[in-house]
């Protein structure tokens, strides 16, 4: 599984507030961000859910869920509109239907639901971005009366929208988002930027280094966050392959191949303690218990619950496996030993303990013809082990 890859989400930010003043910011408002959540939360916890704002707090949920799973916007503008009429004191509903009337291009529209906002929720944090979205779109609206300004919306729209999948962790229609963008202008950085992120979140960590290259080209001011930018994902992508290669080693019980890649992995990334705990697996497996032992130990400490106890459960395994380990070493010591002093003996009393003869068991004597007097047939008596005869000579 791919890892997420956050890191391009500030550098997004930083290219927004560089091109403010170059192109007037016309971005449609954020539909359920956390933030906005966060607000409409806070109107709502000291009201019960009995209560008019209670009813109306449930149907917003509901309009911004179906919302979020890319449900029928017609329905979710039903459900926000249900939900500003249970509680006509509600702030909310009012600023997520201004957000879908301004993806509609209804500026007016937009305008009137944000000033609503404005005048029931006067000074609180939803009032504070609403004032700040009042202005933008009022800029957006002016724009609009133009070719040229209504290709910049449309561009900047689809850059917000895109940043907005990437915060839902939706990569995939993020890179649809981008690409769009990036055909209405592909000389801003910004679309580019967005499109890095969601291919990187994706793993396809060569095409986002394209992307990110062509994106400092666009804007030379960022060159320096992007080389840095840059260097993330060329480490991603040199992790993600020798955690590949670790996998494929481990599963070809090449137990030494495997330890080495996934520690080279794990010093890239040291958050990614799972590397150190796959490393000391295979280390096990090869018979470095010392080795897997001291990793282990040193993961017992990390600041996740999870690797902490894993890294316990394993680390009990691997003392077992080496007292194992230990006690058959003192028993082949010891056995070795025995030889080496039965065979010593051997040789002074003359015994050959090397003899084909003495030490390949004899085979059964074929039937006497005629069997025996007695009728059964005869045999030889098996040879016994020279090493046991010389120990019961010894013993005389």
């Amino acid at each position: 599984m791919r890892k997420a890859f956050y890191g391009l989400l500030v550098l997004m930010a930083v290219a927004a507030g560089f091109f403010a003043a170059k192109y007037p910011r016309s971005a449609p408002l954020a539909l359920a961000t956390p933030a906005t959540s966060e607000s409409v939360a806070s109107e709502a916890k000291a009201t019960p859910d009995s209560s008019p704002r209670g009813a109306a707090r449930v149907t917003l949920d509901k309009g911004l869920d179906l919302l979020l799973r890319g449900g029928d916007r017609a329905e979710v503008r039903k459900l926000l509109e249900h939900a500003a009429a249970q509680d006509q004191t509600f702030a909310a509903p009012h600023y997520n239907l201004a957000a879908l009337d301004e993806s509609d291009q209804q500026w007016d529209a937009a305008i009137g639901q944000l000033e609503k906002v404005l005048g029931l929720a006067p000074g609180g944090k939803l009032a504070g971005r609403a004032a700040v979205d009042l202005a933008r779109v009022k800029a957006t609206r002016q724009l609009w009366k133009t070719p040229e300004g209504q290709a910049q919306v449309r561009y900047e729209s689809s850059v917000a929208q895109a940043r907005l999948l990437l915060q839902l962790d939706r990569p995939e229609e993020a890179i649809t988002e981008a690409t769009g963008a990036l055909g209405m202008d592909g000389k801003r950085p910004e679309a580019r930027l967005a499109l890095a992120d969601a291919l990187a979140r994706t793993g396809r960590y060569d095409a986002a280094l394209v992307h990110l290259r062509l994106a400092a080209e666009a804007a030379p001011a960022l060159k320096g966050r992007i080389d840095k930018a840059i260097g993330e994902v060329s480490q991603l992508k040199e992790y993600e392959s020798l955690v590949m290669g670790a996998d494929q080693a481990l599963s070809d019980a090449r137990y030494a191949d495997a330890a080495d890649g996934y520690q080279k992995a794990w010093t890239l990334r040291p958050l990614r303690e799972a590397c150190g705990l796959r490393a000391a697996t295979a280390l096990a497996f090869d018979g470095k218990f010392d080795r897997a032992q001291a990793m282990l130990e040193k993961l017992l400490a990390s600041k996740s619950p999870e690797v902490s106890r894993e890294a316990g459960k394993q680390l009990a395994t691997v003392r077992t496996l080496r007292e194992q380990d230990q006690i058959m070493a003192r028993s082949r010591a010891d056995a070795e030993q025995m030889r080496k002093k039965t065979a010593a003996l051997a040789k002074q009393m003359g015994i050959d303990l090397g003899s084909d003869a003495a030490s390949e068991p004899s085979k059964a004597a074929p039937s006497t013809p005629g069997g025996s007097n007695d009728g059964h047939a005869t045999t030889r008596p098996a040879a016994r082990d020279p090493v046991l005869e010389a120990i019961e000579k010894i013993g005389q």
